[in-house]
């Protein structure tokens, strides 16, 4: 952990070393995943993923196997698109994309259940970074705006009466290279929080701007993104497969 806090997850999940520099001579150190691999200790060279949406639900993580009562069928599978690094000295970057789960997007929506056309939101494709780490959905600042005009949001810090969430679109990202497509709804896009002030449940929108950072042609799928998803990451096949969750559970 450096002096930003940043981290790889509790227990560290990327599929490559990370680096601490640039330098041949810096400091490499594998991920616990990655030293399971390379010790031949998996069935299978994967993991899977299933994140809570709010303290009532329960996580799953399966190491070398499916998520629970799911099969390769019952989910889309993205290749990895590893064209793309960023090898500058900005921490924020290098540390996102030393990582190796990163995939290709190329356009994104937002609907209301069907009522209207969709509105597109993504002007240009992009490499999404796929983190646990990362507790938001940084996306081109055009995009966020977007996003928070169709939804209600006034600027990125504003929140909505959780009970509306009902009356809100859906936020769709298509993958390339086969235009596969995941779709979240309001119970996944938007964040509860507590308000101890004026002891109110508020949600926040998880979609933050990424500014000067998304020049370099990348985004995050951060945890917001997993959390309304069975997510299956590949390291033989150099893949991501999702699969969409219901809301059973969710009070």
């Amino acid at each position: 952990m450096d002096e930003y806090n940043i981290f790889d997850t509790a227990l560290g999940l990327s599929l490559f070393p990370s680096r601490s520099g640039n330098e041949p001579e810096d400091f490499m150190t594998a991920s616990p995943f990655n030293s399971m691999v390379q010790q031949g200790l998996l069935d299978s060279n994967i993991f899977s993923l299933t994140l809570t949406r709010n303290d009532h639900e329960r996580g799953e993580l399966v190491l070398g196997g499916l998520p629970s009562n799911l099969t390769r069928e019952d989910m889309i599978e993205i290749p990895l698109d590893l064209s793309k690094t960023d090898d500058s000295d900005h921490h924020y970057w290098r540390y996102y994309t030393m990582g190796g789960w990163q995939i290709p997007v190329t356009n994104m929506s937002i609907s209301s259940y069907g009522y209207q056309d969709p509105i597109p939101v993504l002007g240009t494709p992009q490499i999404a970074v796929i983190s646990s780490s990362c507790s938001w959905i940084g996306l081109p600042t055009e995009t966020v705006e977007k996003i928070h005009i169709a939804i209600g949001m006034n600027h990125p810090y504003d929140w909505i009466d959780c009970d509306k969430r009902k009356e809100l679109p859906n936020w769709t990202t298509v993958f390339g290279p086969h235009g596969q497509q995941i779709t979240l709804s309001s119970w996944d896009y938007l964040i509860e929080v507590y308000d101890k002030v004026y002891k109110q449940l508020k949600c926040v929108s998880a979609f933050f701007p990424l500014e000067r950072y998304g020049e370099k042609g990348f985004i995050i799928l951060g945890q917001p993104f997993l959390n309304g998803l069975y997510s299956v990451f590949d390291a033989d096949r150099l893949s991501i497969s999702f699969a969409n969750r219901g809301l059973e559970g969710w009070r």
